[in-house]
């Protein structure tokens, strides 16, 4: 997918019948029409036929290995339609196969209200997804490095990596013996190199990037 449309079709293949709040969320955005949902994973291929949606949001609530089956066959008979995987976290090996098997996107179940817009518009312009909690073999494995994360300087990863932590511009201003306008300055620079212009998203840079853990924030 390129640019946005007026409107994007999402079809849902659920756990259970019942409202979400990514349901809600997505009705509420506006720029999303929803245009089915399901629990039967043998009738999404039917339903993907009839409805031609642009994306489909996959929770994995059954045995792992018909997940698979299921994406690859939703890929077969729909090779344009994005795949999400809505699971809760579970091994490496399931993920990286239900990338392979054509899915554009993970999201951690327990998160899926904060991640699927931002989900949604990055695999609607074409990018990998993957939730900040993905384990780092598959981040390393299905989302390469951003490719202007090469203009950091080692001083400025060393300031991100502070400044995602939760430290103040004083704070990393003393541990640096710098003034805290230079900070003010690194932290900008920082941010149009990027592209990132909130803490939020410098937060998921790092982690994925591997500047920072999980643990250490």
């Amino acid at each position: 997918m390129g640019t946005y449309k007026d409107k994007l079709r999402v079809l849902l293949i659920k756990e259970e019948l019942k409202r979400e709040g990514y349901d809600t969320l997505l009705e509420n955005e506006g720029r999303f029409d929803i245009v089915g949902e399901t629990t039967s994973v043998d009738s999404a291929v039917e339903l993907a036929n009839e409805q031609v949606p642009d994306m489909i949001l996959i929770e994995s609530f059954t045995a792992e290995s018909r997940i698979i089956e299921a994406i690859k066959k939703l890929k077969e008979s729909n090779p344009d339609i994005s795949l999400v995987l809505i699971s809760y976290p579970t091994e490496d090996k399931f993920m990286s196969e239900a990338l392979r098997a054509g899915a554009s996107g993970y999201i951690i179940k327990t998160h899926v209200g904060n991640e699927v817009a931002e989900a949604i518009s990055k695999i609607e312009n074409g990018q990998i997804y993957l939730s900040p909690l993905t384990p780092k073999s598959v981040v390393r494995e299905f989302l390469p490095k951003r490719r202007d994360s090469e203009g950091l300087t080692e001083r400025q990863k060393n300031i991100l990596k502070f400044l995602v932590s939760g430290q103040t511009n004083k704070e990393i201003a003393q541990y640096f013996n710098l003034s805290v306008k230079t900070i003010d300055a690194h932290r900008a620079n920082i941010m149009t190199k990027l592209n990132i212009h909130d803490l939020p998203g410098l937060v998921k840079y790092a982690v994925r990037s591997g500047i920072v853990n999980l643990e250490e924030l």
